[in-house]
């Protein structure tokens, strides 16, 4: 049996940034979107288990819903209350997951999460998120900016927007990255 070393280093400078899943789900259209807001944790919490175990880290990018005095651990336990539950039950944090606040819409603007990458040596971004029509493609396109690669996962389906929709943006973006 051959030692699969490929993998372990495939995965050196890769993170996996979970967009939006710690929520409150009280927003209009939340009820008609819950079903395939936890199809698309589930399908997460199982890229996140693959990854870590490559020791891939995860960071958890979410909004902080105008509240700038929370903390990622109250939020969870908030949103542990509320419709979101099943999102964060799917999706509970680690101990040794980080975070990053954000204001709406991409997880680079006006937040320290670069300076995270950069700590991490991490080049290499594994997005997906509660919706992709905004947040996701945002902060896909900021990281581009930023001279990261990105990747969508396959498995995770992203509410709101079709995957090849979501795919056709990335081919875009990638092919349209500032010389």
């Amino acid at each position: 049996m051959v030692k699969n070393e490929n993998a372990r280093t495939s995965h050196k400078h890769e993170a996996l940034v979970l967009i939006d899943f710690v929520n409150l789900l009280n927003f209009d259209g939340a009820v008609k979107l819950e079903p395939q807001a936890v199809r698309a944790a589930r399908h997460a919490a199982a890229l996140k288990r693959g990854l870590k175990r490559f020791r891939v880290p995860t960071i958890y990018a979410n909004d902080n819903f105008g509240n700038w005095r929370s903390d990622f651990r109250q939020l969870v336990d908030t949103c542990a209350q509320t419709r979101g539950r099943r999102l964060v039950s799917l999706l509970e944090p680690e101990p040794d997951d980080l975070f990053v606040f954000k204001p709406p819409h991409s997880c680079f603007y006006q937040t320290p999460l670069m300076l995270l990458l950069q700590s991490l040596r991490v080049s290499r971004l594994i997005l997906t998120g509660l919706t992709a029509d905004i947040c996701v493609l945002f902060s896909a396109y900021d990281a581009l900016c930023a001279g990261s690669s990105f990747g969508f996962p396959r498995t995770a389906p992203l509410p709101r927007i079709p995957v090849i929709s979501v795919r056709r943006c990335a081919i875009w973006l990638v092919f349209s990255r500032p010389t």
